[in-house]
């Protein structure tokens, strides 16, 4: 019956406006909300432009990106996939922040991911900022990038914070119904399917993979398939 909240942290990949190198992570931002009779409210994003695994995903199919998900080395918009996931790694490029250019409120979204930082770095005692270690590397050796602890791991810190609704509110549970259900009952605009609210995309596919399956792109399987005989363990077995 809380109100539970839940800024998590990510190695360096995002650039802040107006850079060209990474120095924030996708950091996401979690909420999730007591309901009365209607599905949990549960908000879950990035506060850059596009979750990392949506770039893998571009990549392992040989897509091209929409411009403003990512920048190049030379912190300009690209559609170069493999450019974006390498800077996991290199530490050069990376995804933009959530609302793209500057133009486009990316800034927004350069704050947000901050806040993150601040909550669970800075006054978490843990690494933050270009002091975190790249996601699949050992610890950064570039100017100000090594962890501060030096003790070999991550130190990424996170942030949680719990809340009892009714303490402010009697009520909350059927409130958040008429919420959601204000959001439902919006005219939808001309050809489009009716307005829903954040968490229901996610339950619905999950709905659909209990019935039907979890469906991967044929160059996943063949990673997974790679990786499998690599650990000595089945390969994936499909089902058409």
């Amino acid at each position: 019956t809380d109100l539970f909240s839940c800024p998590l942290r990510h190695s360096p990949i995002v650039v802040p406006t107006r850079a060209k190198n990474p120095a924030l992570g996708t950091n996401p931002i979690a909420l999730a909300a007591p309901t009365d009779s209607r599905d949990p409210f549960v908000l879950d994003m990035a506060t850059s432009a596009v979750a990392l695994g949506k770039v893998e995903v571009s990549n392992r199919k040989g897509e091209k990106l929409p411009l403003g998900w990512s920048v190049g080395t030379d912190g300009l918009p690209t559609d170069d996939a493999k450019a974006a996931v390498e800077s996991s790694t290199t530490g050069k490029g990376g995804l933009m922040p959530l609302g793209g250019l500057e133009e486009n409120s990316g800034y927004k979204g350069y704050g947000l991911a901050m806040l993150v930082e601040v909550l669970g770095g800075v006054l978490g005692d843990a690494s933050f900022g270009r002091k975190i270690r790249t996601w699949q590397s050992p610890l950064l050796s570039r100017e100000g990038g090594a962890n501060e602890k030096d003790d070999g791991g991550a130190n990424l810190g996170q942030a949680f914070i719990a809340i009892d609704p009714g303490v402010f509110m009697p009520g909350f549970p059927s409130r958040m119904d008429d919420f959601i259900d204000q959001m439902h009952g919006l005219p939808s605009a001309d050809g489009l399917p009716q307005v829903m609210v954040p968490g229901e995309p996610e339950l619905n596919a999950r709905k659909e993979q209990e019935r039907e399956g979890i469906r991967l792109h044929d160059s996943l399987i063949d990673n997974l398939n790679q990786v499998s005989e690599e650990c000595g363990i089945p390969r994936i077995r499909c089902h058409a």
